[in-house]
C-alpha cells in the first residue's frame, strides 16, 4: 500500500483531459507554443534520439555524445562519429544543437592528468584543456548554437560562502592541480577559438542546484571573477533537476534575477521533476517504489504538474532573459534516473510525455496556459 499524502500547494490544480491521449488528435508543438519566448530543446541518447517526439524540439543537446571522453578517449584521438550523427538528425529536423560539454570533471581520461600515475604540472594540464576545446570547437563549428564551456565546477558544501572565497569551487583534479585558472583558460580559449574561425557560438558556464541558497552565492562569485578579468561568457546553464519536495519558486526566481543582474543570458539546460518526494523517508524503501507507470498515485502526477506549470509561468514572465529551456529526456519511456544506484529496480516518470510518448496533463498545462491552463 502506498502512502499517499495531500498537499495544498496541489489541491487547486485542475486534471486536465488528455483528449489527445489515445493519439487520434493533434496537439500543439512546443516549439510552435514558445516560438515567441524560448527555445525548447530536449537531451538525445541512443534510445531516444529516433523518437517520433522530436517534432516538438527547436534545440537538442548529446546526453553524452559530446563529452570529453566520448569525443577524446585517449591523447591524439578524436572518435566525433557519434555526435556527428545527432548533428544530422538536428539537421533534418530543422533542430539547433547545444554543445555539452566541453570541460567536466566527470567522462573525463585519467592521462588528462597523469601519466604514470604521476600527475602532469599545471602548464601541461592547461594545455591539454585548450587543445580538447579547439579540436572540438573547430569540429562542430556552427552546428553547434553555444557550448556549455565549463559544467559542475562548484562545491556542492551547503556552508556559506566564505569571506575569503575559499569555498567556492569543487575540489576536483582540475582545481586541485591548476586552481581556479583552468575556469579562465577554458572561457579564454573558447572565446579566442571562436572569434579565429568568425563562430557565432555562445559561450555558457552550466551547473545543477545553482539556485539553491549555498551554491547561488558561490556560482555569482565565480562570475563575477571572470567577468572582472574580461573573460568573455555569454550565459549561465542552470539545469534545474527537481523532485516533488525540492521546487521553490521564490530562490528560482532569486536566481534568474541575480544571474540576469550580471548581464548574462540564461539557459535552463537539463530539466526534469522526479516524480518522488526525495525528502520523504518512503521514497528510499523499496515497498514504496513505483514498477510501472499505472502505479503512480494520481497526487504525484498533479504535484508534478503543478511544478512544470509555476516553472513555465516564471520561465515565460523573463523570456528576455531566458534563451532556452531543455529537458533532460524525450519521454518517461526513457529517462536517465531509471538506472539510478541508489534505488534498484525503482522507476521513475519525470518528463512531460508518458512511457507511451503521450502527453502527460503537465504538457497541457505549459501549452494551454493561454486558454486558462493550470492556476
Amino acid at each position: 500500500m502506498k502512502i499517499l499524502r495531500k498537499i495544498a500547494l496541489f489541491a487547486s490544480v485542475p486534471m486536465f483531459l488528455l483528449s489527445c491521449s489515445n493519439g487520434n488528435q493533434s496537439v500543439n508543438l512546443l516549439r510552435d507554443v514558445y516560438a515567441d519566448y524560448f527555445s525548447v530543446g530536449a537531451a538525445l541518447n541512443p534510445q531516444n534520439r529516433n523518437s517520433t517526439l522530436l517534432k516538438h524540439f527547436s534545440s537538442l543537446t548529446c546526453e553524452n555524445a559530446m563529452k570529453w571522453s566520448s569525443v577524446h578517449p585517449a591523447d591524439n584521438t578524436y572518435t566525433f562519429e557519434e555526435a556527428d550523427e545527432y548533428i544530422k538528425i538536428a539537421k533534418a529536423n530543422n533542430i539547433k544543437v547545444r554543445g555539452h560539454a566541453l570541460v567536466w570533471h566527470e567522462a573525463i581520461p585519467e592521462t588528462v592528468f597523469k601519466e604514470g600515475g604521476e600527475y602532469l604540472t599545471k602548464d601541461e594540464i592547461l594545455t591539454k584543456e585548450s587543445e580538447h576545446i579547439e579540436e572540438v570547437m573547430k569540429h562542430f563549428g556552427d552546428d553547434v548554437y553555444c557550448w556549455d564551456v565549463l559544467n559542475e565546477v562548484i562545491d556542492d558544501n551547503q556552508s556559506e560562502l566564505a569571506e575569503d572565497l575559499s569555498n567556492v569551487y569543487r575540489k576536483s583534479d582540475w582545481y586541485e592541480t591548476c586552481g581556479e585558472d583552468f575556469i579562465f583558460n577554458a572561457f579564454e580559449t573558447a572565446a579566442r577559438v571562436r572569434d579565429e574561425l568568425g563562430l557565432k557560438v555562445k559561450l555558457y558556464y552550466n551547473d545543477y542546484s545553482n539556485d539553491t541558497p549555498a551554491k547561488l552565492p558561490k556560482t555569482l562569485a565565480m562570475l563575477k571573477r571572470i567577468k572582472e578579468k574580461n573573460i568573455p561568457i555569454d550565459g549561465i546553464g542552470m539545469q534545474s533537476h527537481y523532485h516533488l519536495g525540492s521546487f521553490d519558486i521564490d530562490q528560482l526566481e532569486k536566481a534568474i534575477k541575480a544571474y540576469a543582474e550580471l548581464g548574462l543570458d540564461i539557459q535552463i539546460t537539463e530539466f526534469d521533476v522526479n516524480i518522488y518526494d526525495e525528502t520523504l523517508p518512503e521514497s528510499s524503501n523499496a515497498a514504496y517504489y513505483y514498477y510501472d507507470y499505472a502505479s503512480v498515485p494520481e497526487n504525484s502526477l498533479r504535484a508534478q504538474t503543478t511544478i512544470y506549470n509555476r516553472a513555465f509561468e516564471l520561465f515565460r514572465k523573463y523570456k528576455d532573459n531566458i534563451s532556452n529551456v531543455t529537458f533532460w529526456g524525450v519521454s518517461d519511456a526513457n529517462t536517465y534516473m531509471n538506472s539510478d544506484k541508489k534505488h534498484v529496480g525503482r522507476t521513475n516518470y519525470p518528463y512531460i510525455f508518458d512511457v507511451f510518448d503521450e502527453p502527460k496533463e503537465s504538457f497541457y498545462a505549459i501549452t494551454e496556459f493561454d486558454k486558462g491552463g493550470a492556476q
